[in-house]
This record gives C-alpha cells, sequence and structure tokens, in this order.
C-alpha cells in the first residue's frame, strides 16, 4: 500500500519499466543498467491522464546505491578485455585498491608474472580477511573447493564470463565467512548467433633478460670423491 515495489534476483544487463495506474498516464523508464550485487532504485511520478498517454523516459539508472551496504566491486567483460592485464579473477582482483592474492593448493606463488603460475587457483583476502575465508560463487552458487578453503573447484573459463563482482565487507547473511566473496557472473546466450576468439602471446623483444657471465658461472660447480681406505671408508664433496 506504500507504492514500493521490489524486483528481486535480476540478471545483469539493461531493463525498461512500465508504470501504469488506471486514470494516470502510462510511464515508460528505459536504460536502466543491473550489475551484480547492485540495488537500483527507481522513484517515478505518474501525472494525472483524463485522455491516454505514454511518456517514454530514457536514461541511466543512479549510481549511487542508497539501500546496500556491501563494498562491492563489479568488473566487466567489457573491462577485462580493453585492459593489459591477465584475465583470471585473481590478477582482475588486483585492480581493487588493498586486494591481495596469495597462492592456492596448485600454486605457491601470489603473484602471476607472465603466466608462470599456469592454473593457479590463487585465494583472495583484504583488509586483513584470512585468504581461507574467501568464497568463489558461480551465478550465486558456492564452488569453493571442499579440501582446500578458500579456492575455487576450477580455473574459470574467463570467455564466459560477463562479470566478476567481487565483495569485501558487509557481506550478507548467505556468505558464510567473513572473507572476500567472488561472484562470477555468466553470459546470456541469445537468438542471433555470435562468436570470438583471442590469444595470449609475447615476443623474445618483451621479455627480460638478467642473466648474466658472472650468474652463469656461478652455476659451474664441481665435486671429487674418492676412497679413504679400500673397502672401509669412502669421501664425496660438492
Amino acid at each position: 500500500g506504500s507504492g514500493a515495489y521490489q524486483i528481486i534476483a535480476l540478471e545483469p544487463g539493461d531493463y525498461s519499466i512500465t508504470f501504469t495506474l488506471p486514470g494516470f498516464n502510462t510511464l515508460v523508464r528505459e536504460g536502466i543498467q543491473i550489475s551484480g550485487g547492485a540495488t537500483a532504485n527507481i522513484d517515478i511520478q505518474l501525472g494525472v491522464g483524463s485522455v491516454e498517454e505514454t511518456v517514454t523516459v530514457s536514461g541511466a539508472a543512479p549510481t549511487i546505491d542508497v539501500q546496500n551496504i556491501v563494498q562491492s566491486e563489479t568488473l566487466t567483460s567489457e573491462i577485462f578485455e580493453i585492459l593489459p592485464t591477465a584475465r583470471g579473477y585473481d590478477s582482475m582482483a588486483l585492480l581493487i585498491p588493498a586486494m591481495n592474492i596469495q597462492g592456492g593448493p596448485t600454486t605457491s606463488l601470489s603473484v602471476d608474472t607472465g603466466g608462470i603460475s599456469g592454473e593457479g587457483n590463487n585465494r583472495l583476502s583484504i583488509h586483513g580477511s584470512r585468504d581461507s575465508d574467501a568464497e568463489v560463487h558461480v551465478d550465486g552458487m558456492d564452488s569453493n573447493l571442499v579440501a582446500f578453503e578458500g579456492a575455487p573447484q576450477g580455473t574459470p573459463f574467463d570467455a564466459a564470463i560477463q562479470e566478476y563482482v567481487y565483495d569485501y565487507s558487509g557481506n550478507s547473511a548467505e556468505v558464510q565467512t567473513g572473507g572476500v566473496r567472488l561472484n562470477l557472473i555468466p553470459k546470456e546466450g541469445s537468438n542471433t548467433f555470435s562468436g570470438g576468439m583471442f590469444t595470449n602471446w609475447g615476443a623474445p623483444g618483451w621479455l627480460a633478460n638478467n642473466i648474466t657471465q658472472e650468474l652463469i658461472d656461478r652455476g659451474i660447480t664441481g665435486g671429487k670423491d674418492g676412497g679413504v681406505k679400500m673397502d672401509q671408508s669412502w669421501m664425496t664433496s660438492p
């Protein structure tokens, strides 16, 4: 009776809303962008109309969320397709100030320099939280490893991800720990067939070479061994 309505569990994307009430003009609000984990407030006023009339308002929804207390950052596919950085969820997380990554069960490397960590399932932490308290969800469903806390069951395929949503403070009760919660929002299909391709590569000239002759010489070693007393004792030294 207060005139307030809630539409929950919306997938990320662009929406339009039509407001109708007998005796009032119809209002259409277009260009409402919804991202994962965000709450969009739409305030409207319907004018009294004696004849049928439709008013269409086009424009983006308010970007300031005045209801949601969760500290969250959403990185869309447009962002990680443009930026010259690794596409993994952990490398993308480093774009958020104060975010840290810790090597997961398949690697002890915290920073993926040139892909040397492979497809390691790294764990996230921020503002002093425990990396083992991190959670990885796929469209809201928990996908953490049972044996290794804070790491996902597999390496997400970034080409299938529409948004990376990082919640790192004030999480709701659906998050069972107090760490970073990553929600992977997958892309949706459509009636139009489309495709894409990308490749990662590096030219030899892009790779630094700090191996000097001195370092090479340090790698040349030798040793000796032999008998001290025949058939009784022996010695060896590097």
